[in-house]
């Protein structure tokens, strides 16, 4: 996520090359966009719901500069070759970048639009020359098999689901077949299409930025309002996801969630979060509106457009999905929870701890006997079928104040 500065010439005039490589589909392709504002949409359980809306960093532009560029942006988008735009009026660096990242965020399915970019600074012949990762016949390819690929995917998703459902679906199905790559993460350039959803999708390897604008093109499709996020976590730049359910908003991080653990119990660790718990290990950059343009230069990130407050936490995963352990001496619940998840084949079922329990106490009991009358209640109530054996491992979670039970099938 770092920006490269390196002087070009372009058409005979002076410029400046700025590179901002970071750590987007619909059926049809419908790369225009609705300025208009819209209400909070409704929770769907289904996508014959209106579309989501999705023009929230292009209404956050700090001016008319970045707008009129966006506007500029939306006309030539769907060009097979880089395009250079002229202006009548001179506009900044800062003010090309903020207009090219909202698009990118606005429309994640725009994937052969890159960060970076080549503007002329001579006032007399302004212009702005944008970039693809390919062109002509091979950008053409790229958009069909990009197409079929995202058709496929949410034509598998779940029928009649909730968007929490459909949020689950798309977490799972990034984890399940998208790599994170290393070699790009560890790189000062972009090598292939790891920075967009092209490389997470079609290729199935990507970085965080990669990830993220899957995700929320995923989630669009899905009627799921999403935006893209750019920050820091453990003082690594990286990118994530905010999401809005029921009109409150949560972060979502992917990459996060996709551990290399030998079992995934962490899938979720990331997924609904608010920002009091989000905020321990991960912080947003600063939008373009709140720096000036010598901070601008002097940077060596991306900044945000529209960053919102994320304080929802019904559909936090652990408090939605997971049932509450408050007495060792009534797990009935549990039991049922556990044979629900066995008769779906699941590997990891998750109990959350209440806070009226120590955590490492619960652990070591559960360790230690307890679990093994939960498990035999378990098969009792399955009847003898999707038959799961007593022993198992458990995994204490303090992060989240839960415990994650490996299910294993006799």
């Amino acid at each position: 996520m770092k920006k490269f500065i390196s002087s070009a010439s372009v058409i005979l005039c002076l410029c400046l090359m700025l590179t901002l490589c970071s750590c987007q589909l619909s059926s049809n392709f419908n790369l225009g966009y609705d300025n208009s504002e819209s209400s909070d949409l409704p929770e769907a359980s289904s996508s014959e719901y209106a579309p989501a809306k999705t023009d929230f960093n292009y209404l956050s532009l700090s001016g008319k500069g970045p707008q009129i560029i966006y506007d500029k942006i939306s006309e030539v988008i769907d060009s097979d070759s880089p395009q250079v735009i002229y202006f009548s009026e001179h506009h900044s660096a800062a003010e090309y970048s903020e207009a090219i990242e909202a698009y990118k965020n606005d429309h994640p399915e725009s994937f052969w639009l890159l960060s970076e970019f080549e503007y002329s600074f001579d006032e007399s012949d302004p212009f702005l020359g944008i970039k693809f990762c390919a062109s002509g016949e091979e950008l053409k390819k790229m958009k069909s098999d990009f197409e079929e690929k995202v058709n496929e995917i949410v034509s598998k998703a779940p029928e009649n689901a909730s968007p929490y459902e459909y949020e689950i679906y798309i977490n799972n199905y990034l984890i399940d077949n998208c790599e994170y790559d290393e070699e790009a993460a560890e790189s000062e350039n972009v090598l292939r299409n790891e920075s967009d959803a092209y490389g997470a999708l079609v290729e199935g390897s990507a970085v965080c930025e990669g990830y993220s604008r899957a995700f929320g093109l995923l989630c669009n499709r899905l009627n799921i309002e999403c935006v893209s996020v750019t920050g820091y976590s453990d003082e690594e730049l990286h990118q994530w996801n905010c999401v809005r359910l029921d009109g409150e908003w949560y972060n979502v991080d992917v990459t996060w969630n996709d551990s290399d653990e030998p079992v995934e119990v962490s899938r979720y660790d990331y997924f609904n979060i608010s920002d009091s718990d989000f905020g321990t290990d991960h912080k947003a950059h600063p939008t373009y509106g709140e720096i000036t343009e010598s901070e601008y230069e002097s940077s060596n990130h991306d900044y945000n457009i529209f960053v919102p407050d994320c304080n929802g936490t019904k559909y936090n995963y652990f408090l939605k999905s997971c049932p509450e352990l408050s007495d060792l001496d009534d797990t009935e619940s549990i039991s049922q929870y556990i044979a629900d998840e066995a008769k779906k084949g699941e590997d990891i079922a998750t109990v959350r701890v209440n806070s009226s329990l120590d955590l490492d106490d619960t652990y070591e009991k559960l360790k230690n006997g307890e679990l093994y009358e939960i498990l035999q209640r378990t098969n009792e109530i399955n009847g003898g079928e999707h038959k799961v054996s007593e022993l198992t491992y458990l995994h204490n979670r303090k992060r989240n104040s839960t415990i994650c039970i490996e299910l294993y099938y006799q």
